[in-house]
């Protein structure tokens, strides 16, 4: 019994485990798919991958089908593909499907559906190597490695035109442009893509694209400078350096360099050749053409230097330079400056009479232009300076002076020269004085006689005739009167030229014999500053006289006269040296005695 039921348990178990395989079986082949694809659903901006993990000696085949609409479950696929690997696809077809199907190689039959994928509109996918390429310029899109792609059509693209989230690029916006080859393409400034557009049987603008190139930038093309202008100086011995100004429009000036290591606002040397170097820089919008001629440059204020090169460096767009040379002739050889004339040494002057002047003159070598400046001091030092630097070396001594001695010196100048100073000039400020006079004795008072004083005469007071002041009319000459005092007797006059008394010969023909002063002041609007005084002696007799009370008057140097005195002296004489004879002889007799 116990050997009937382990065979019965036998048999069982061995129905069992062939039924389970037989069922099993098919279960191995179709239960765990190796193959996936991504993404699942609608593709939309990506490429289609069907990636796997293929066994060895696999049983199975797999096809992938494309076409309008899925295959069903369990149908045998129709013009499928058999793959053994990794699938993928570039372009897609817009709208087509794509199925996956495992297929039992034993029995095709046995399929199982491994999933499908539309592709949709507007697909966005990325570039393929190899494929035509853009690059950005001045005003240009350049092409190239132009590659056709089958059912495709390449653009190139504004970005205000770009495709949107989903995809869509409108063919027909402005600026879109068809390519069909290498080369260069006109563009406005902005940012462009290359796309290629899958459009085989499709007419709508609005398609599945991938870019084939990727973007290029493009830069607005510059207003093209094929001339410049700016301001320079020209070297001037002693002159100091500058930089250059003034620039036109489309351009700034970056830098100013002097030759002989001269930096900008250093003097210049004597006869020195120099040259400048001047770097302009275009402006945003602008560049400098290539080339730009010397001949293109306008270059002021250089005399006569000239430009002698214009080069044009840092590329051809915005912020590109242009070099430009200018050259100058040698500066002149310093200038030296000599004096031909010194002032006078020293120089009297009168007192608020000062007509006087202080002259120099000085050369400079080689010819040039000499300006003189004058100084003053009133002890030695300091010296200020008097009124402005002229061309003429004279100077007309102050007229406010006063009493007192000053010292002046001249100071010549000119461009580039060493500052030379004058000899020191003394000038004595006096009061006035008595510079002529008739003879001390009158002996023929009927004539006129003159004192000249170098007072001004405006600033003479009053005179007056021993001590008795005469009296001054308003007339011109100034008529006196009033000696003696109250007499209306016409005494004489006061001019000018400096101031010029004049006594009337009828005047002194009723004086006596005598001596007589006269004495005149000289005032300003305060007070006197001076009283001056001369004298004359009235002797129609010769020599000799009283005090201005003398003798009656008589005729001049009558010759009886004179005899008459000669002869009363000799007389004279003699009476008193025969007086003495006899004096002697009485002494002698009583010594005798």
């Amino acid at each position: 019994m116990k050997t009937v039921n382990k065979r019965i348990i036998a048999i069982s178990l061995t129905f069992v485990l062939t039924t389970i395989m037989f069922m099993a079986a098919p279960l191995s082949v179709f239960a765990a798919p190796t193959f996936t694809l991504t993404p699942s659903g609608t593709v939309s901006g990506a490429t289609l991958t069907i990636s796997s993990s293929f066994t060895t000696g696999n049983a199975y085949e797999y096809t992938i089908t494309t076409g309008a609409t899925t295959d069903s479950v369990g149908s045998p696929p129709t013009g499928g593909t058999s793959i053994s690997s990794g699938f993928g696809v570039n372009p897609l077809v817009v709208g087509n499907y794509f199925n996956l199907f495992e297929i039992d190689t034993t029995n095709s039959n046995n399929i199982v559906d491994m999933g499908s994928v539309q592709i949709a509109n507007n697909m966005l996918l990325a570039p393929s190597a190899g494929s035509t390429e853009i690059t950005g310029g001045l005003g240009v899109v350049t092409v190239s490695n132009y590659q056709a792609v089958s059912g495709c059509t390449i653009y190139l693209v504004p970005s205000a035109a770009f495709p949107s989230s989903n995809g869509a690029i409108d063919l027909a916006a402005t600026g879109v442009v068809q390519i069909t080859s290498s080369g260069n393409i006109t563009c406005g400034a902005g940012t462009y893509g290359l796309f290629t557009v899958y459009t085989s049987g499709i007419s709508s603008p609005s398609h599945g694209a991938y870019y084939a190139g990727g973007t290029a930038t493009v830069t607005a093309a510059p207003t093209l400078l094929t001339a410049a202008g700016f301001t320079l100086a020209a070297p001037v011995n002693g002159a100091n350096s500058t930089a250059a100004s003034a620039p036109g429009i489309g351009y700034t000036i970056t830098s100013t360099t002097w030759s002989h290591s001269l930096a900008v606002g250093s003097p210049f040397a004597e006869s020195t050749a120099y040259y400048a170097t001047v770097v302009l820089t275009s402006s945003a919008g602008y560049a400098f053409g290539d080339p730009v001629s010397p001949a293109g440059v306008n270059v002021t204020g250089i005399g006569s230097g000239s430009v002698v090169g214009a080069t044009t460096g840092g590329g051809s767009g915005t912020g590109n330079t242009l070099t430009v040379l200018v050259s100058f002739p040698a500066t002149d050889a310093t200038p030296a400056i000599h004096f031909t004339t010194q002032p006078k040494a020293s120089t009297t002057v009168v007192y608020r009479n000062i007509n006087d002047i202080l002259s120099v003159n000085a050369v400079a070598t080689p010819s040039a232009t000499v300006t003189y400046q004058w100084y003053m001091s009133d002890n030695g030092s300091p010296y200020n300076t008097i009124g402005s630097a002229t061309t003429d070396g004279t100077l007309t001594i102050p007229s406010d002076l006063a009493i007192g001695t000053y010292y002046f010196h001249c100071v010549a100048s000119s461009t580039g020269a060493a500052n030379v100073q004058s000899n020191t000039a003394t000038v004595h400020v006096v009061t006035p004085s008595l510079i002529s006079t008739p003879p001390p004795v009158i002996t023929n008072p009927s004539r006129d006689i003159s004192f000249t004083f170098n007072g001004l005469f405006s600033d003479f007071g009053s005179i007056a005739l021993n001590g008795v002041e005469l009296v001054q009319d308003s007339n011109t000459p100034i008529g006196l009167t009033g000696y003696p005092s109250g007499s209306t007797v016409a005494v004489g006059s006061v001019e000018q030229g400096s101031t010029v008394i004049t006594i009337n010969g009828a005047f002194l023909a009723t004086l006596k014999d005598g001596k007589y002063t006269i004495e005149v002041v000289f005032a300003d609007s305060s007070s006197p500053y001076a009283l001056l005084s001369a004298s004359f002696t009235i002797n129609r007799g010769g020599a000799g006289g009283g005090a201005g009370e003398g003798g009656a008057g008589r005729g001049t140097g009558d010759f009886t006269d004179l005899a008459g005195l000669w002869l009363t002296l000799i007389l004279s004489a003699l009476v008193v040296g025969y007086y003495i004879w006899q004096k002697r002889r009485q002494i002698n007799s009583q010594i005798r005695l």
